[in-house]
């Protein structure tokens, strides 16, 4: 089975003649596949995860990557590592208890409910390959968190920037200034820069939905990127501009957080402050500025519009009575 086109293709073989049928969904073709098996084949996790296409040969997590989100290539790795040789029919609620304790232990709210979410879905295919109906339902239920609404003030960020070190500084600076998530922002490499006819820099980034964009770099940071001494075209600005460790190596988001508390600590700033809140406040400033949902949608690169009003839930906007009149027809 393959997906194709947002078509999902069934292969399977008929008295020696190779057939295709086309589904919309995996579901349906995996359904298909498996009503056309007369001696169903029996599966282990990993088999069932890996024929369902969200687990490919790749060097991302565990030696896999995923067709999907980075929640879905998550939750799928720790299942193969964790029970990945035994069958679905074989599988227990007791065996996915720890793994899923583990997964969840000591993250946000918000990706507790994402991983969570994700377990159930993954569970639930199994069952199309042996798995107990009900296995779903040892993976607790957590209601969906409100979105954190915290917001950096000018006057962290300039204390923030006076006491970063070049790397530090423009890591703040493309998650302040960009909108970009600190992943991306420590992986801006040259080979990801675009020039336009009047001199002007753009990143070329790929989106978590695999869609490419272009976001406007602004004057500071294109001197920080220039400063930086970048042989490779392929060597992150942040790791060539680290002080001492050199050699072009990037940060590991573990790295990132242990520098950033740091500097927390140093500019004395709130230090429940997260270098998303930095993309968060970039997105209220350039709605407030614009008002225009879409320009601030193409900011943060997001496909669904949906996901650029989960940044403004904070927002409130008031009916005066001056609109009132401009309203009437």
């Amino acid at each position: 089975m393959y997906k194709k086109n947002n078509r999902f293709y069934a292969d399977w073989r008929e008295n020696g003649t190779r057939r295709r049928r086309a589904f919309a969904s995996r579901a349906e073709a995996l359904a298909f596949l498996a009503s056309r098996e007369r001696t169903p084949r029996v599966r282990t996790v990993g088999q069932a995860i890996r024929e369902q296409g969200w687990l490919v040969p790749g060097k991302t997590v565990d030696g896999y990557r995923s067709s999907g989100a980075g929640d879905l290539l998550s939750v799928c790795a720790h299942l193969v590592r964790g029970v990945g040789g035994v069958r679905c029919s074989d599988l227990a609620s007791s065996d996915l208890i720890g793994i899923v304790a583990r997964h969840t232990r000591g993250k946000a709210a918000t990706t507790v409910y994402g991983l969570l979410s994700r377990y159930r879905r993954v569970l639930r295919s199994l069952q199309l390959f042996g798995a107990k109906s009900d296995l779903w339902a040892c993976v607790p239920f957590t209601p969906k968190p409100a979105p954190r609404s915290a917001t950096v003030r000018a006057d962290e960020l300039e204390a923030l920037l006076a006491h970063a070190s070049p790397a530090m500084r423009l890591l703040l600076l493309l998650c302040s200034d960009c909108a970009l998530r600190s992943g991306t922002a420590r992986r801006i490499a040259p080979c990801d820069i675009l020039v336009d006819e009047a001199g002007r820099w753009s990143i070329a980034i790929r989106s978590k939905r695999a869609s490419m964009a272009q976001v406007p770099v602004t004057e500071r940071i294109r001197a920080l990127m220039q400063l930086a001494p970048c042989g490779d075209p392929a060597v992150s600005y942040v790791g060539a501009l680290r002080p001492t460790q050199g050699g072009g190596r990037g940060w590991s988001p573990g790295t990132v957080a242990h520098n950033f508390m740091r500097l927390k600590r140093a500019s004395g700033v709130r230090l429940d402050l997260r270098l998303h809140d930095l993309r968060r406040t970039a997105a209220l400033k350039i709605y407030d500025d614009t008002k225009d949902l879409r320009v601030t949608q193409a900011l943060l690169t997001h496909t669904r519009l949906e996901s650029t009003l989960h940044y403004l839930t904070q927002h409130k906007s008031h009916l005066t009575h001056e609109r009132m009149e401009a309203l009437k027809l």
